[in-house]
Parts: structure tokens; C-alpha cells; sequence
């Protein structure tokens, strides 16, 4: 494809064509609502990847019960992505760069409310049969009605899927394509027509699963004949022959089990274990530790206030507690200065505000905030001055690790005279506890990444009916805010400007207090497997997909 013939395509956005050999991606950024081609030709060349018979072991602590994205039952693992491929695929390196996977090609209507799509003639199953547009249609509306709770939402959008050819097809929208439905569109799982309703439809990724037994591990066999696997989205991807997930109770069972050498590969996350790691590659060479940093975009995470207490309403209040958070002392105490102070709720995105928001430590300022809000000291002990009540906080928190920084901020507070007490609980408990309430501060993780979510303010919006809604949860009702959220709601392309603006008022709103983010990321492996000093736009844990094995 060259730029004349990108320019000359007045009816439509061409996103991509890919064609053998060549690379062939797309620019769909969400910050500015745009869609463009993106050629370079420094990297239109593959490489065969290297022949390897070595496989890899990783761990798995979480709830995995298959890994049928089709299926509506729980317990979905999120390694599904090695047995399905999608139409487009993200960038590993870049964010808001997404590439052509078994779509080759997607044109956006002038009027933005028609997608025609064009499949990879080479594109087949694991079965060795093309795949079709049918398989496509069939996939997506299988998941709208039929999939996972998640997809459902899809069948609100108003979709008119229709097959054009055995490798085209037509979706048809009464609203305007924003990017971000596009992309939801293309990354969902791609199987064939005729297996969507067994238990393990068809595959179309670069791995088959061989063996699953239930809460123990699950094996993957790499298919040989592949079909993407010279296609630039995959090329120098999935080098292992095997990749054996080993599911675990808990994350110290985890650590152990790399400690001993029977998984490869860890993203640790936590600064004390990474510290245990060093002590042990002092006594054995065979361990290798990568600090890697990234950009990769940041939410919020740390205390957020139940303002269903009528006392944390006050905004002085909330910020009186905010000053009494010693970030340096935990940073320092805890993790050997290794983290940076989260100063917005959109991180390494353009969204972020420029400027820089107090979150100062200072029992002095904290005192005279407490004073203004009528809570006085007396004895040592925070009382207000009209009820004689004394102040006490309940801090609600998930893992050991927040269990630790709740102590240290505990003894700030107790300069203040104000009474705490720090509940740790499971998570199911903990997730009862935040949707009813019984807690007042807790701690709290959002993800904001504005080039894959629909609407990354949507959480600050009071939706009684999302149980697991931010502004529900903490019961933040703000008619100001809410105003402000609705007049950039109802641009089709809010300004950078505007939403920095947003992000400013929410950090001066103190509906948290901030806690930080790592600015690498720290990788383990052991000397069987070797992998590039990079990081990329997936999640850590899954930078294996770029490695190989050492030999």
C-alpha cells in the first residue's frame, strides 16, 4: 500500500492491508479519535524465528477454571490469548498502535457508522481450515449473546453484521465508530462457527491446549504450521515448544516455587521479595534480575474515602488525613526509595495534568484542617467540639503488604489523637465489605488507560446499578463534578486540555490518598531462558511471549 493510494480513498479511513512479508499496522489513537495507516519501512522484513524443542514453566495464582473465552462460566483464564487470535492485535511497544492480525484490512464509512472487513487469505484454524467471514459473524454475535457477561453490552450497541464474501464482511452501527469500539470489535477471540458451543471450540491462536488438569496445571503444544507465525504482529513471538502453567493457592507458594527453579520466569511485584532475590543471585549465578522501565499509562491506586460517612464528606477532613500519609517514610521503610508518588489518575498519557498537586507530609497543616472542621485535641485524643465524639477511622485493606503501610500511617494518625483500626480481609470478604460499605478508608486500585477503555471517566459517574463502580462504591456524588464529567461526556472529541483540567480538579477533590507507582518493572528468570531489555504495552507477566530459550 503507498500514500497515493491512501489519499485517493476520500469515502473512507483505510486502517490497514497487510500482505505477506511486509509489515502492515495501524494507528487507532483514542486521544485524538483518529485512525490512520502507518507504514515503515525500516521494519517491512521477518525473520524466521529460531527452531526450539525447549518449553517454559510459569505460575498461575488465580481462579482459573478453563479457557473457553466463548463459555459464560466463571474462572476464564486470562491466557486464553494463546489458544485464540483476534482481527487486530496491540502494538507490543507502543501504546495506541494496533496492528492487523486475521483482518487485513478495516474501512471506516465517511459517516463513521459502517466497518467493512477484509480477512488474511492465509488465515486458518488450528485445524488447517481457512477461516471465513462466517466464522467471523458468528464469533461476535456468539459472544454477544451467549459469551461472557462482559460481552454482552456489545448487543446494546445495535450491530447489523452481514457476510459479504468468504473473506469480507460488514458491520453496521447507529452510532458513530469510535475507536474504542473498534478496538473492542477486533481483539475479541476468533473460532470456528461450527465449535462455538462446545467446550473447546476450535483455536485459531499459535498454541493448542494439550492438557488441562483442574487446579494443577495446564500444558500448550505450539502448532508447527502456524499460520501468522511470519506475519510482523508475530514474528520473534511464542518461541517456546511448551508452555506449562502451574496454578497455585497463593502468591508465597509462588515465590517459592521460583526460589526452588521450577518456574522459569516472575514479575515481581513486590520490593521486599525482589530484595530476597538478590541475596540468593549473590549465592547462585543461574538467577537473572532485569529492572526494566516503562511507560506504560497508570490509574489511581491507595486509601480511597467512603464518603457514605458523613464525616469524610468534608473535604477538609479528607485532606487533614491526606497530610498525615508519610509517603517518603513508607517509601523509604518499605521499599528503599525504589517508587514515585502517583500525581494523577491518568499516568504517562496526555491526559495527565501538567501540574503539580501538594501531597505534602505535615501533621501541623493536618492539625489546623482537623481544628476548622471542629475536631479538637484534648488529652490526646481527637474529640469534636460539639458532640464530644472522639475521631476514629476504620482502614480496610486486602494483603499483608497494604497491611504494613496502613501501620505506618496508623501512627501518624495517633500523633493526631485519632484512634484506627486496620481490618485485613480475603477477597471475597473484601469485595462484600467495599460494595456495602464497612469500611472508611480502603484501599482501592483504578486502571485508566485511555487507548482501550470506552470511557475512562465513566467510574467517577454515580451508577447505583454498577456494583463495582468506583463513585458507587465510595458514594462520591458531587454535582460539580458530575457536571463537569457530562460536558465531557457529550463531546465527541474531548480536548486534552479539558480532560487535564478534569484530572486536576479530581486530585483537589482528595477522593484518595495517593499511594505510587513502580517506574520498572522487575523480571526474574533463571538461566534456561533469555528475553530483551524492554518492556512492552502487555501486561508483565506475559513478556515471556517475547523470550527464548537461552540455548
Amino acid at each position: 500500500m503507498n500514500r497515493s493510494i491512501i489519499k485517493s480513498s476520500c469515502h473512507a479511513f483505510i486502517i490497514s492491508i497487510l500482505t505477506p512479508m511486509c509489515i502492515a499496522s495501524f494507528v487507532i489513537n483514542t486521544i485524538d479519535q483518529s485512525i490512520e495507516p502507518n507504514i515503515d519501512q525500516s521494519e517491512r522484513t521477518t525473520t524466521d524465528q529460531p527452531v526450539s524443542n525447549r518449553g517454559i514453566q510459569l505460575d498461575r495464582v488465580e481462579n482459573t477454571q478453563h479457557f473457553n473465552p466463548f463459555s459464560p462460566a466463571r474462572g476464564l483464564s486470562p491466557d486464553w490469548p494463546l489458544l485464540y487470535d483476534t482481527l487486530i492485535t496491540p502494538d507490543s511497544r507502543q501504546f495506541g498502535q494496533y496492528q492487523s492480525l486475521i483482518a487485513s484490512e478495516i474501512t471506516l464509512s465517511q459517516d463513521k457508522k459502517k466497518l467493512i472487513i477484509s480477512l488474511h487469505t492465509d488465515a486458518q484454524f488450528e485445524n488447517g481450515e481457512p477461516i471465513t467471514a462466517d466464522d467471523v459473524h458468528s464469533s461476535i454475535s456468539h459472544l454477544m449473546r451467549h459469551g461472557p457477561i462482559n460481552y454482552h453490552r456489545l448487543a446494546d450497541e445495535d450491530y447489523e453484521i452481514v457476510t459479504l464474501s468468504k473473506q469480507q464482511l460488514q458491520i453496521k452501527s447507529s452510532e458513530k465508530f469510535t475507536s474504542q469500539r473498534i478496538i473492542h470489535l477486533g481483539t475479541l477471540p476468533i473460532s470456528q462457527m461450527t465449535s462455538l458451543k462446545k467446550e473447546s471450540p476450535v483455536g485459531s491462536g499459535a498454541y493448542k491446549l494439550s492438557v488441562h488438569k483442574h487446579k494443577r496445571f495446564a500444558l500448550f503444544t505450539r502448532h508447527n504450521h502456524y499460520w501468522a507465525k511470519r506475519l510482523p504482529t508475530r514474528n520473534q513471538l511464542h518461541q517456546f515448544k511448551t508452555i506449562k502453567l502451574i496454578f497455585l493457592k497463593n502468591k508465597h507458594t509462588a515465590f517459592e516455587l521460583f526460589k526452588r527453579g521450577e518456574v522459569d520466569f516472575r514479575w515481581e511485584e513486590l520490593q521486599e521479595n525482589w530484595q530476597t532475590l538478590r541475596q540468593i543471585k549473590r549465592r547462585n549465578q543461574s538467577l537473572n534480575l532485569k529492572e526494566i522501565r516503562h511507560d506504560r499509562p497508570g490509574g489511581m491506586s491507595g486509601f480511597a474515602f467512603n464518603q457514605k460517612r458523613k464525616l469524610l464528606k468534608d473535604i477538609k477532613i479528607r485532606k487533614a488525613l491526606a497530610r498525615a500519609f508519610h509517603f517518603d517514610e513508607i517509601n523509604q521503610s518499605l521499599f528503599q526509595s525504589q517508587y514515585q508518588r502517583i500525581e494523577s489518575y491518568f499516568t504517562n498519557t496526555p491526559y495527565a495534568t501538567p501540574l503539580k498537586f501538594n501531597q505534602q507530609f505535615s501533621l501541623d497543616e493536618a492539625d489546623q484542617l482537623l481544628i476548622q472542621s471542629g475536631w479538637i485535641s484534648q488529652d490526646g485524643i481527637r474529640k469534636h467540639t460539639a458532640t464530644n465524639e472522639p475521631l476514629t477511622i476504620r482502614i480496610l485493606v486486602n494483603s499483608i503488604g497494604n497491611e504494613k503501610i496502613a501501620n505506618i500511617y496508623a501512627k501518624n494518625l495517633k500523633f493526631l489523637g485519632i484512634q484506627t483500626h486496620i481490618e485485613r480481609a480475603n477477597s471475597a470478604d473484601y469485595i462484600y465489605r467495599l460494595q456495602h460499605g464497612d469500611f472508611d478508608l480502603a484501599y482501592y486500585a483504578m486502571t485508566s488507560n485511555p487507548y482501550t477503555e470506552n470511557n475512562i471517566l465513566a467510574a467517577f459517574t454515580y451508577q447505583p446499578n454498577r456494583h463495582y463502580n468506583f463513585a458507587q462504591l465510595f458514594h462520591i456524588q458531587n454535582s460539580e463534578l458530575d457536571h463537569a464529567l457530562e460536558s465531557i461526556n457529550q463531546s465527541e472529541n474531548p480536548s486534552k486540555p479539558a480532560m487535564q483540567e478534569i484530572d486536576h480538579y479530581l486530585m483537589n477533590s482528595h477522593l484518595f490518598i495517593p499511594f505510587w507507582r513502580p517506574s520498572v518493572d522487575r523480571i526474574a528468570h533463571w538461566s534456561s531462558i533469555e528475553g530483551p531489555n524492554e518492556s512492552f504495552t502487555s501486561r508483565p507477566r506475559d513478556f515471556y511471549r517475547w523470550w527464548w530459550p537461552s540455548e
